[in-house]
């Protein structure tokens, strides 16, 4: 066991609080491409819960997905969700002006839930304009994965 001499005290180090350390990973995948024209938020179909162990304790989503824009100046804007509420409305957004693209997309985000029940979060996403936007395009993998982390 490591000691700290603080002054005249030697402490334990167990009896600091040492945050960062990951105390759960939840995933889900998915292949299925998802393909819309609203300009409403819809599902992207990379949703997932996690029940954090503390209220103190963050999680870290990221999401990985192949997307299709369109061409003719279309686009698109991802919002993450959590629990059925927007909590990052410009999470991710593509845009074509000139050609079609296909593109590896990653997001990141830290979230401070503040509870010990479970939280649902999804990736929504909408179209910008008029067009199509496909998430995880042609089959390829797509996740999204929650990691409590201690705070």
């Amino acid at each position: 066991m490591a000691h700290l001499k603080v002054g005249s005290s030697n402490h334990s180090l167990s009896t600091f609080p040492i945050g960062g350390n990951i105390l759960q990973v939840v995933q889900f995948s998915a292949t299925s491409e998802v393909s819309s024209t609203s300009t409403s938020y819809v599902s992207a179909g990379l949703d997932k819960t996690i029940t954090p162990s503390s209220t103190s304790s963050k999680v870290l989503i990221t999401v990985t997905q192949v997307l299709d824009q369109g061409a003719g100046g279309r686009a698109a804007r991802y919002a993450l969700y959590k629990d059925g509420s927007i909590i990052h409305d410009n999470f991710g957004y593509s845009h074509a002006s000139d050609s079609r693209i296909i593109t590896h997309n990653s997001m990141m985000y830290l979230d401070s839930p503040a509870t010990t029940s479970s939280v649902e979060y999804g990736l929504y996403f909408k179209i910008l304009g008029s067009g199509a936007h496909k998430a995880r395009y042609s089959g390829h993998l797509g996740t999204i994965t929650l990691m409590e982390v201690s705070g």
